[in-house]
């Protein structure tokens, strides 16, 4: 059978898929193919069966796999089991070397654990010592905590007290300068008969913004003076509204206070007060100046305002009465009628955080001058006492105050009791008036609605007048009636009362000329004479004109007629001689007078910093200089005064006097200070007081001592003058301000008294030597040049450093300024006693004995002074007997050295006491600790031991004298016995 085709060879027959095979041979022939098949399957699976197995026998790693088929696996096999056995070995011994490793680093641990245990159980014992001690420390403590609580305690409570009380201070200084605000300005309610109240303002009512409409109207005849209307309605409506800005501007400042619409008052480029919507308000610093009419706006200026889109502010005046703005100007009268509601939203405002609730409505915020009224003249808020003992209020009583919310308690400057909080927040909640934008409208629509139910029409301005044209006055240089009035509040004020007040002006300067001749002796229009004098100065005059009569010059002795003498001539020496204590009080009030006043400006410089980089040492200086500064010159003044005269001399004083103090009102460095305060003003009242000191022992001689007294008391005078006007010039006008009237009051007062001043130079001509040699020879000399710079070291503390110790133990600005105006009282009222003392018994004596109880004073006293009452006695005892040294140093230097030599006596004087008029405050408040519980503990041991060694020189000189008045004594009893 072919193999190839299914066709048997025995039996010839063909056979496929339907046909089966019939004998052996083809059944054979049929199963070859399969078998051969089989066996080929067979072969492959053995084949790969080998493969597998000497790919995964173990040591292999897969290498046999990637060899060929007739590849002898079994040495293969064997190679790499002797390899895996070698691999296996060196492993081993990696492992064991690895296990020693671990083995050593685990018994490293083991030991470090070890010591990590002992040293644990070391510090537990720490640990359990340490909290032992600590507990012990604990119950100690627990012992003393009462006990050492209690002062933190005590003064924890003792702060929050003078917390408390500094708060009422500021309230209650709030309220006193807002009721002094309202009295300057004149805010007064007056009632009339019948109707209802009426509210005045610098002498113009406040008008009901409801009746503006009658309020600007003119009526058909204006009161007029001569030729001239003294004001028309609608003006004095606007200068209304102007005092009303100011005031309450001023009012806001003072509260702290920051009103809803900003109010523009009038400055440079911006003549009239304005006021900015409440949007707008606080936002725009430079604002433009708004005009009434449209045609005025169309400036360049202007123009480039209206495109930054500024907002423009509301005027607050008017150029013609509301209905004639309302018919020819619409716009500007809506702006008008805006300003005028803001004004009365920020009354209403200010009164609502002042504890005042009854304004909610719209008609109650028209009457503006009510609303002022209330909040700052009713006498149902208490006005504020300036005793300390009263002012001092309890705890609980400044709680009611607050919570009441009076005048003065809401602002925006403090953190207790601030607007913005949430306290305030809650205390403005009931404050349910109508926005201003609201009130405008209601207002504009009263004002209206007047004009359209009114039964009169409305007539032209020149209807109303009934003049006939020829029977007008006429009016040289101006109009008859100006169709705007520029004039100022103070001009249609002064003009208002010019009428009426004539009387009550006339009898004030009667009286100021009254005073004027009484004090020089010049009563009503009588002869000039010397009885005048004489009563005014309790005979001081007689018997006292000294003259060293030259040749062919007459001479008086007396004040009475005799033989060679002359009425005129004997009334006018009177006149001259009585009229020196005068002048000289004149110059001492006005240069020593105003450099007294110097403790309150370092009381305000060292409250406030206005230099950068100050220190107290640096406003001390300024101090010393005042008195180095004018003493130090001497020998050149004395020189001018010589060669020039004292008018001359005088004069360049008054200059650098008024100079300076001009000067420092503009100083923004502290040098400037230096040179302007310190130096020119020194310099003015050295050159003022050194000629004048002389003159007057020219004069005297009997009463010497009470003479130089009573001009000695001028600085007094001064001094408390000028402490408790710069203090009030300070509050209400700043301190530049202060300086400037400061100038041109001294300049104007030493001015008059330099023109009256007279010397007898020509008579007695003194050498006036700068520095004279033969005086240092002399030991009285010595010692009364000692005196004068040790006391001095305690008078400059004393003067200048007693307000700011006020400050210091607590006490407010305005008590420091009236202890220093008492202190200068005292200084007034003691000079001229002290001198009569002087004139009484022996001047040397009463100088040494009023050193001593200065000493003695500082520490009976000032030492243990610590509240306003002991401090307030210790400044007018001190003051009558402070400066001794410029009571005494012109009569004693005439003792000493006789009239001739006093001049150049006095200028060794003078540079006597320039180091320690400079130094002395500077020690002084070098000493003072201001941390400490004392703070002037050592400046207080410091001028009081200065006074006493002053006094044991004084006592050495007076010793002195004794002897030397006993030895001449004794000379000339033996010279008479001899004769």
């Amino acid at each position: 059978m072919d193999v190839t085709t299914p066709r048997c060879d025995i039996c010839s027959r063909t056979f496929n898929g339907r046909r089966k095979p019939q004998c052996a041979a083809c059944a054979q022939a049929a199963l070859y193919n399969p078998r051969f098949e089989q066996a080929t399957a067979l072969l492959d699976r053995e084949k790969s069966h080998s493969h597998a197995e000497a790919v995964i026998r173990p040591g292999n790693d897969g290498v046999l796999a990637a060899l060929s088929e007739d590849a002898d696996l079994d040495s293969l096999t064997t190679s790499i089991s002797t390899n895996s056995l070698e691999r296996r070995r060196e492993e081993r011994e990696a492992t064991e070397h690895r296990v020693e490793r671990i083995v050593a680093k685990a018994e490293e641990l083991k030991r470090q654990i070890d010591a990590y245990r002992e040293r644990s159980v070391a510090q537990k014992e720490e640990l359990e010592h340490r909290r032992s001690v600590l507990a012990e420390d604990r119950v100690e403590l627990e012992k003393h905590r009462t006990r050492a609580m209690e002062p933190v305690i005590t003064t924890t409570k003792k702060t929050a007290q003078r917390l408390e009380k500094v708060r009422v201070r500021i309230v209650e200084a709030r309220l006193l300068l807002c009721r002094e605000a309202a009295s300057a300005s004149n805010l007064q309610r007056r009632k009339p008969s019948a109707g209802r109240s009426e509210y005045m303002l610098g002498g113009i009512a406040i008008p009901d913004l409801r009746e503006l409409n009658v309020k600007t109207q003119a009526p058909p005849k204006q009161t007029s003076t001569g030729a001239r209307i003294v004001a028309e309605p609608h003006d004095l409506v606007s200068e209304s509204f102007a005092n009303v800005a100011r005031l309450l501007n001023l009012c806001a400042h003072y509260l702290s206070v920051r009103l809803p619409g900003e109010i523009l008052l009038p400055h440079e480029d911006f003549p009239r007060p304005a006021i900015m919507l409440e949007k707008a308000s606080y936002q725009f610093k430079d604002v433009v100046y708004p005009s009434l009419s449209s045609s005025r706006t169309m400036s360049p200026a202007a123009s480039r305002t209206f495109d930054e889109q500024r907002p423009r502010p509301r005027p607050l005046w008017i150029d013609r009465p509301l209905a004639q703005l309302c018919k020819e100007d619409n716009k500007t009268y809506g702006l008008y009628i805006e300003a005028i509601t803001m004004i009365a939203y920020n009354i209403a405002w200010l009164c609502r955080t002042q504890g005042i609730d009854t304004i909610n409505s719209f008609e109650e915020t028209c009457h503006i001058g009510r609303n002022l009224w209330q909040l700052l003249v009713h006498q149902g808020r208490k006005r504020p006492t300036l005793d300390r003992r009263i002012s001092a209020l309890s705890g609980k009583s400044a709680q009611d105050s607050r919570s009441t919310g009076s005048l003065g308690v809401f602002s925006h400057a403090t953190a207790r009791n601030n607007l913005a909080s949430p306290e305030g927040a809650a205390f403005m909640r009931d404050f349910k008036l109508s926005s201003p934008g609201r009130l405008a409208d209601k207002l504009k629509n009263t004002l209206l609605g007047e004009f359209s139910g009114a039964e009169w029409e409305m007539l032209e301005e020149k209807e109303w007048d009934e003049d006939r044209e020829d029977e007008r006055p006429v009016l040289v240089g101006g109009s008859n009636r100006p169709k705007e009035s520029h004039s100022s509040i103070s001009t249609i004020v002064r003009e208002r009362r010019h009428l009426g007040a004539l009387r009550p002006a006339a009898a004030r300067r009667a009286g100021g000329v009254v005073f004027v001749k009484l004090f020089f002796g010049l009563i009503g229009d009588e002869t000039v004479k010397p009885g005048h004098f004489t009563k005014f100065f309790s005979g001081m005059g007689k018997g006292d004109i000294i003259h060293q009569r030259p040749v062919g010059q007459v001479s008086f002795t007396s004040h009475k007629r005799g033989r060679g003498s002359s009425p005129i001539f004997a009334n006018k020496v009177a006149f001259i001689t009585h009229l020196h204590p005068t002048t000289c009080f004149l110059v001492n009030g006005f240069t020593w007078g105003i450099t007294a006043s110097y403790g309150v400006y370092l009381s305000y410089y060292l409250s406030n910093a206005l230099f950068p980089s100050s220190t107290p040492l640096s406003y001390a200086f300024i101090g010393g200089l005042n008195f180095s500064a004018a003493m130090l010159p001497s020998p050149l003044i004395t020189l001018l005064t010589r060669l020039y005269g004292k008018h001359a001399t005088m004069s360049l004083g008054i200059l650098f006097q008024a100079l300076g103090y001009s000067l420092a009102s503009i100083s923004t460095r502290l040098w400037h200070l230096y040179l302007s305060q310190g130096v020119l003003v020194g310099l003015g009242t050295g050159f003022l007081y050194i000629p004048s000191t002389a003159i007057l022992s020219q004069w005297f001689e009997r009463k010497r001592s009470l003479a130089n007294g009573i001009a000695a008391a001028g600085s007094g005078v001064g001094g408390a003058a000028f402490a408790w006007g710069t203090g009030a010039m300070i509050a209400s006008l700043g301190v530049g301000w202060a300086l400037r009237v400061t100038a041109i009051i001294g300049f104007v007062a030493n001015s008059v008294a330099t023109l009256m001043m007279r010397d007898r130079n020509k008579a007695i001509q003194p050498p006036q030597l700068a520095l004279d040699g033969r005086l240092l020879r002399r030991l009285d000399v010595w010692l009364l040049l000692g005196w004068a710079f040790v006391s001095m070291l305690g008078y400059i503390v004393l003067l200048f450093s007693l307000a700011d110790f006020a400050r210091a133990i607590g006490l407010s600005s305005g008590q420091a300024t009236t202890i220093v105006g008492l202190l200068n009282v005292g200084t007034a009222v003691g000079r001229p006693v002290i001198g009569i003392w002087s004139d009484r018994f022996r001047r040397v004596d009463v100088a040494a004995i009023l050193t001593a109880v200065n000493g003695v004073a500082c520490f009976a006293f000032w030492l243990p002074a610590r509240g306003f009452g002991l401090t307030t006695f210790f400044a007018l005892f001190v003051g009558g007997i402070l400066g001794v040294f410029w009571m005494t140093i012109g009569p004693l230097c005439a003792e000493l050295v006789g009239l001739k030599d006093m001049p150049s006596l006095l200028s060794v004087s003078w540079l006597t006491v320039v180091l320690p008029s400079t130094f002395s405050e500077v020690i002084g408040l070098e000493l003072r600790r201001e941390n400490a519980r004392f703070p002037y503990l050592y400046t207080q041991i410091y001028a009081g031991v200065t006074y006493l060694v002053a006094a044991v020189l004084m006592t050495a000189l007076a010793v002195l004298k004794r002897r030397q008045n006993s030895k001449a004594t004794n000379f000339l009893v033996a010279a008479v016995e001899q004769k």
